[in-house]
């Protein structure tokens, strides 16, 4: 019995880096203005996830596929770094993170997803103290994001060193859902 468990719906995350001035409140406002569009294209903003100087940051949308997101946002005027569809794993104790992981994934496509996180979680848990919450990985395995439970950021980070997590950038970051909690 796995401990992860995926969601149904098809996720779409969309990423932003280093764009001046772009906060949640920013974030909020494309959701409400954009909101006719996103219907149209059948696009709900589901999530965001900032870092502390709003430097880099990942919005989580369900959608139909990552083409209605880019069509729903270029119809909003917003240009996003990259744009990528993936299925969401949860883990069942409803840890919340505090830390996020982007890596590359390089691997072959895993017959069992759910086994490698589990995998992965009871490495991180028992070797370096923190717990995997939820793991997105994009529908071609290529890339994943990870969201932590951990003491700080730099746990992670010596962590993620020490696994030689090639490519992995780690930041804290702060939530923020589409009703604005």
């Amino acid at each position: 019995m796995g401990a992860f468990r995926s969601l149904d719906l098809a996720s779409v995350l969309v990423e932003w880096r280093a764009q001046p001035g772009f906060r949640a409140r920013d974030m909020q406002g494309l959701h409400q203005c954009g909101s006719m569009c996103c219907d149209l294209y059948h696009v709900h903003l589901q999530e965001c996830f900032f870092n502390e100087t709003g430097s880099r940051h990942i919005c989580r949308f369900s959608a139909p596929d990552a083409e209605s997101v880019r069509n729903a946002l270029r119809a909003v005027q917003v240009r996003a770094d990259s744009i990528w569809a993936g299925r969401i794993y949860n883990w069942r104790t409803g840890l919340n993170g505090n830390v996020m992981i982007e890596r590359p994934l390089n691997r072959q496509r895993c017959a069992n997803t759910v086994d490698l996180l589990e995998e992965t979680e009871n490495d991180w848990g028992q070797r370096y103290g923190f717990k995997l919450a939820r793991a997105m990985v994009s529908l071609d395995d290529k890339r994943a994001v990870f969201l932590c439970h951990a003491a700080d950021r730099e746990a992670v980070d010596r962590a993620s060193t020490r696994m030689s997590l090639e490519g992995a950038t780690v930041w804290p970051y702060r939530r923020l859902t589409a009703a604005g909690t």
